[in-house]
């Protein structure tokens, strides 16, 4: 039976609470199987290599950015700069 557009979702549609997407779940296990102490930023970066060789570009993506996150701080979020109150405004008059 099809969703209907509008009524609500059956009771077991959708990933259980607490399961793992299936990138994230592969890349766990891809990393739990290389990591024999190595250096985990290494050890994502193979994985991150051998997944984009293989073809799996969202699995490359996304063990690729995690390990960035160890070599690259992430940048604070900036706040919008704001015009100073005495800077002119445009005034169109038609």
């Amino acid at each position: 039976m099809p969703f209907a557009k509008g009524a609500p979702r059956p009771p077991t549609s959708g990933r259980k609470a607490g399961s793992r997407n299936k990138v994230n779940a592969t890349l766990r296990e891809k990393l739990e199987a290389m990591l024999d102490g190595r250096p985990v930023p290494m050890v994502l970066a193979m994985v991150g290599l051998e997944a984009r060789k293989a073809g799996d570009l969202a699995l490359a993506v996304k063990a690729l950015d995690a390990a960035a996150r160890y070599a690259y701080p992430v940048p604070a979020p900036e706040a919008p700069a704001e015009p100073p109150p005495h800077a002119p405004r445009l005034l169109i008059i038609e």
